[in-house]
Parts: C-alpha cells; sequence; structure tokens
C-alpha cells in the first residue's frame, strides 16, 4: 500500500507530521449522533448534504434548522479529481477557515473548513464557490455544539492511500476534552466506521465520523471500504469546557 500521511501547515501547504493549531446519492445517517458526555455536553446538532452533479463550480446546501449562537461548523467538500481553489461562505457572515490545503490524487479531490462561534441563524445558507468547474462537487456540513468559541482547533491531520481502510494518521491530544471529526473522500463508497467511531453520514460513498474523548492521546480517524483510493482528515476541536 502506498501511504502519504500530511498535515496543515498554514492555509495551504502540507508536512510530514501533524501540527497543533496552537502553533501556527443518498444519505445514511443510521449510526446517529454523537453520543452525549453526561457532564460537559459536546453534541451533534445537525447535518446536511448536497451533490451538483455534472461539472460545475458551485454547490450549497441549508441547514433544515435554527443555528445556535457560538456553535462549530465543519464543511467537508469532494469531487472527482483535479486540484483546484475553494472559497467557503455563508448567509450569516460567518467567516470559514481551512482545515487542510486543497489535496488531489486518484481521481478524487478534497478540502475542508470550520467556523467556529457561529452566529445565531434561522436558515443559514452554506455556499462554496471552486476556481475551476470540477465534477460531482458533494458537499458535507455538520454543525456541533459545546465547543471552545475562540482557538476552538487543536490539531489537524490528513492522509492519502490505496488500500481497504482509510487512516489519517496520528493526531495527538494537547487537551483533555475534545470532538474528533474525520471525513474521507473515495474513489468508490466506504462501507463504515472505524472502531471508536461514530458515522453521522456516508454521503455519496464518502463518510463523515466523530467520537467524544475525555483523555490526551493519539488519535486515527479510520473508516472499512473496498480497496479504493482514497483522502482521509482528522481533525480536534476543544471543547467548551
Amino acid at each position: 500500500m502506498k501511504l502519504a500521511w500530511l498535515a496543515l501547515v498554514g492555509a495551504c501547504g502540507f508536512s510530514a507530521q501533524s501540527i497543533n493549531a496552537g502553533d501556527a446519492s443518498s444519505a445514511d445517517t443510521s449510526d446517529g449522533p454523537l453520543a452525549l458526555d453526561a457532564a460537559i455536553p459536546v453534541r451533534m446538532v445537525q447535518q446536511k448534504q448536497n451533490i451538483n452533479s455534472g461539472s460545475h463550480s458551485t454547490v450549497a446546501a441549508t441547514f433544515d434548522v435554527p443555528q445556535g449562537q457560538g456553535d462549530l461548523i465543519v464543511v467537508v467538500l469532494s469531487w472527482g479529481g483535479n486540484m483546484t481553489g475553494a472559497v467557503v461562505n455563508d448567509n450569516s457572515g460567518n467567516t470559514y477557515a481551512p482545515l487542510h490545503g486543497v489535496i488531489a490524487g486518484g481521481g478524487v479531490g478534497q478540502a475542508s473548513f470550520y467556523a467556529e462561534n457561529i452566529h445565531a441563524a434561522s436558515a443559514n445558507v452554506v455556499s462554496v464557490t471552486l476556481s475551476a468547474n470540477e465534477n460531482n462537487i458533494a458537499i458535507r456540513m455538520i454543525e456541533y455544539a459545546g465547543i471552545a468559541t475562540s482557538g476552538s482547533l487543536d490539531a489537524a491531520s490528513l492522509a492519502t492511500g490505496n488500500s481497504t481502510t482509510s487512516d489519517s494518521g496520528p493526531l495527538v491530544t494537547t487537551h483533555a476534552h475534545e470532538l474528533l471529526v474525520g471525513a474521507s473522500t473515495n474513489a468508490g463508497n466506504a462501507d463504515g466506521p472505524g472502531s471508536g467511531w461514530n458515522q453521522e453520514v456516508i454521503y455519496a460513498g464518502d463518510i463523515l465520523e466523530d467520537r467524544e474523548v475525555t483523555s490526551l492521546g493519539t488519535y486515527d480517524a479510520t473508516a472499512m471500504m473496498p480497496m479504493q483510493a482514497w483522502i482521509m482528515l482528522i481533525a480536534g476541536f476543544r471543547a467548551a469546557s
């Protein structure tokens, strides 16, 4: 298996090690939302997906229920194949920062963003514009409550490979209580999450998963699938308390 571990450096570059942020189709949702911690409620509020089939440069989706002040949004974009720029905006005036630069290979492309401390909104439309037309642009977006409203991103790591298990590579947490989010883009379809992870959705073949951790450690996001090319992300966000 050919495997390359990558991690975010600034907005658009990669290095061979994970970094800490403080240092620089139809949807399958059968496994349900992230479980609540009884003492400190980190929770998945809602998620939404959409795909713009064919060759396009834009895609958008609308959250179904009102969004809470101070929550976190994670947006994952997938498409079939080339390197291209991506910009994310919404109609609530939130600011989106990249979790990793655009990466493409093996016939798939991915870019991921997050917005912390979001504004309350009744019907937030999230829109994506790519710098060139791409095939079958899909958006997966998810809202969480109970996340720190400033400096929420602890670290992010990304890997690419061709195998029956996608693996983000290791992320070392620096806070005991964190939300971990994993997201893959695959040449085919994912079968389900790796051990210890909650499946939030498989959409257009690509999985979005999460877990809540309450101790320092090293974590990988993994997913099961037939042999195929994949891109896999893990990102850690600090809980509010």
